[in-house]
């Protein structure tokens, strides 16, 4: 995903509660990042923060605490672009990005 200066986006996962979900990511230069979840039946823009900060990689493995949409938001803070590229594997049904008030998502067939 590439990121325009000082873009945002946001890439979540669904996922059930307890299944598994295996992560890297890397970014051409540091970006600020969330990574966190949104439980099903929670009120509107309540998210659980699992952690924040910024750099240009991450990598671990999650296991969702409740079903629900669990991913990253990640923000460039610089005036260049800068491109992140996220692989994942794992227990999910469907992935969505939300970019510019846009929502695309894709959906995987079983889990």
């Amino acid at each position: 995903m590439e990121l325009r200066p000082f873009e945002g986006v946001e890439y979540k996962y669904r996922t059930e509660q307890g299944a598994s979900l295996i992560y890297t990511w890397t970014a051409s230069a540091p970006v600020g990042f969330d990574f966190h979840g949104e439980p099903d039946g929670a009120p509107a823009r309540y998210s659980e923060s699992y952690g924040k900060g910024s750099g240009a990689s991450a990598a671990g493995s999650f296991l969702a605490p409740k079903p629900g949409v669990h991913g990253w938001f990640w923000k460039n803070p610089g005036a260049g672009r800068v491109t992140v590229t996220l692989k994942t594997s794992g227990f999910y049904a469907a992935s969505t990005e939300y970019r510019d008030g846009e929502r695309k998502q894709r959906t995987f067939g079983g889990q």
